[in-house]
């Protein structure tokens, strides 16, 4: 029996469609109404129903910010007045006045108030975000959003169990298993592939994030460590997944496997380890 632990599906969807992403815009719009020049919640709001997420758009505004020193709130709020131009950022605008008109409605509100606005107790998609919220009708904005986050990113792990856990790598710090096997070692999944704007330093930053994670993941074994991957993707899927692919399909393996030392053990296929374990397949 096993029991997933990726409490993360509770804001599932597309950011590229309006109708699938509601949920994901309900909790970045109660992020900005908490914290307004959140970088990460604002470029996601600024993307949604947007095919390309608007990245054209959004990496003109960036560079017009590493340039001033300006904040990207500051600077939407300036295209907003007429006080700045930027080409080609009208997209961008266009979400910053729903933004501003979304937040103005939702000030002041607390308690059931606030939820019903933001998750509506008559929407289905709304139902897995609404029963982690605060107990009783006094809270903030502030306590509904590190309610949510804390649920979902922090979910309490159970320590001994009899089933098999499936959980992200963030939540493996602390637990232990006589057996551990960590999936999707190719590269674009582990390290996951960047947005093509993040500057050389973020990329940097991201990447010794990814591989502390990694370390984590590898070092909850008692006894067995498994680390799985595909050899090929059909690149459609592939492309949905952002994993990287060669000529044909083929999958190339992830970066951090290469940085395991020479006495690694060679790599095998599954079915020759299930078999060389005695397992019949």
């Amino acid at each position: 029996m096993a029991h997933s632990f990726f409490y993360e599906e509770a804001l599932k969807g597309d950011p590229r469609d309006l109708e699938t992403s509601k949920t994901q815009q309900a909790f970045t719009l109660l992020t900005l109404l908490t914290k307004p020049g959140d970088r990460v919640a604002l470029r996601c709001w600024c993307g949604f129903g947007s095919p390309s997420l608007n990245s054209g758009a959004w990496g003109r505004l960036r560079r017009h910010c590493e340039k001033s020193s300006e904040e990207p709130r500051d600077a939407l709020e300036r295209l907003l007045g007429g006080r700045l131009r930027i080409p080609q950022t009208g997209a961008l605008v266009g979400r910053y006045r729903e933004l501003k008109d979304l937040v103005a409605q939702l000030e002041g509100l607390t308690g059931y108030d606030l939820l019903d606005a933001l998750f509506p107790a008559s929407e289905e998609w709304a139902e897995g975000l609404r029963v982690l919220a605060p107990h009783g009708n006094g809270f903030s904005a502030q306590d509904l959003l590190e309610a949510l986050r804390s649920a979902i990113t922090q979910p309490e792990m159970p320590t001994d169990v009899d089933y098999v856990r499936v959980m992200s790598l963030h939540k493996a710090k602390g637990l232990s298993a006589d057996l551990v096997i960590v999936a999707g070692c190719v590269e674009g999944l582990i390290p996951a592939t960047p947005d093509q704007h993040t500057s050389p330093v973020e990329r940097n930053r991201m990447l010794e994030e990814q591989r502390r994670l990694f370390y984590v993941a590898i070092t909850r074994t008692r006894w067995i460590l498994v680390l799985s991957s595909v050899t090929r993707l059909p690149r459609s899927d592939a492309y949905r997944m952002r994993a990287r692919v060669a000529h044909g399909g083929a999958t190339v393996a992830s970066m951090f496997s290469n940085e395991l030392g020479s006495s690694w053990p060679r790599a095998e296929s599954g079915q020759a380890w299930l078999r060389r374990l005695g397992v019949t397949v």
